[in-house]
């Protein structure tokens, strides 16, 4: 793509790949339009109460604009970057993990755990997935570390609650709290492996259990 592009146009300069964070992502502006919920289209809203302040025609395509406060649409909905720097984020993950009733404490403080027994359901269930990313035979420590370090620098996202059930019926004491961070892996060949980890979190113990990959 890059070859084809440079050949047809004078004025292109290249590209930059920013799959893994780079210097150059803490000055990007991305354009995002709303959070999609089936025919909804939920914005940030002013304080007029005016949602979709952008003016994008989302009723033209059969989409009704849900508004949400302005302030909390940024923390809680927004599109998040990785900047390289952790300490501006610490405020952002306190007000995130306190939606899933955290104690205002940052993700950086979260520990990870993952036992021998999931750990070991992970790499038996999820073996196709981890074959094709070149992660099969994954050391258990490395995951937790590279979970932990994701952690450290504030990148949670998906946050969601689950209702427990048990034999098919409603099994209020299974319900469970989770939110999701992205892991980068990069091969022998310098390709940027990437897949997500699901985490269990606990508020009352400010702690997060690895459960899925996805």
């Amino acid at each position: 793509m890059d070859v084809a592009i440079r050949s047809h146009t004078a004025s292109y300069l290249g590209y930059i790949d920013c799959t893994t964070w780079k210097p150059i992502k803490s000055g990007m502006l991305l354009p995002q339009v709303g959070l999609r919920v089936a025919k909804k289209m939920v914005t940030s809203m002013d304080d007029a109460g005016y949602s979709n302040q952008v003016g994008y025609p989302l009723e033209q395509y059969g989409f009704e604009p849900v508004g949400i406060e302005e302030d909390l649409y940024h923390i809680m909905l927004d599109h998040k970057l990785d900047n390289g720097v952790p300490e501006w984020a610490d405020a952002d993950s306190s007000m995130a993990l306190n939606a899933l009733g955290g104690s205002g404490r940052s993700a950086s403080d979260v520990e990870i755990i993952l036992s021998d027994t999931r750990f070991d359901y992970l790499m038996s269930s999820h073996s196709k997935a981890l074959e094709i990313l070149g992660l099969l035979g994954l050391d258990k420590s490395y995951l937790i570390d590279a979970v932990k370090s994701k952690m450290n620098n504030q990148l949670i996202f998906n946050l969601r609650f689950k209702e427990g059930t048990k034999n098919g019926l409603p099994a209020p004491e299974n319900d469970a709290v989770l939110f999701s961070t992205q892991l980068e892996f990069t091969d022998s060949d310098g390709a940027v492996k990437c897949f997500q980890v699901g985490i269990k979190f606990s508020p009352a113990l400010h702690q997060g259990e690895i459960v899925t990959f996805f």
